[in-house]
């Protein structure tokens, strides 16, 4: 099993800023960065009862609106997405085979 913090130490914020951009999911500089997308997304949820929108722009304590979180789910964000969960399997199963 992988924690949070191994995670952290393989997609850095350089690496997630990277992903992102090579995947289209953040063109230019924005209010919501590659990070805190990511994170919102894998455990930034997972202390919310009923996640929404709202809950989770509160949750990032960032100036963004429901409405600009809402468009960042598109096919750029799941590709975004899709790439980082490629590096850790990839950096899991590594690890695994040099054990």
């Amino acid at each position: 099993m992988i924690n949070v913090k191994e995670v952290l130490s393989i997609l850095t914020k350089r690496t997630l800023d990277n992903l992102a951009r090579k995947t289209e999911f953040i063109k230019r500089q924005n209010i919501l960065t590659a990070f805190d997308f990511y994170i919102l997304i894998t455990v930034g949820q997972l202390g919310m009862k009923h996640p929404s929108l709202g809950g989770m722009v509160d949750a990032i304590k960032s100036k963004i609106s429901r409405e600009s979180l809402h468009e960042r789910f598109s096919a750029g964000a799941v590709a975004y997405l899709e790439s980082c969960a490629k590096i850790i399997f990839k950096k899991k199963l590594n690890l695994k085979q040099c054990m």
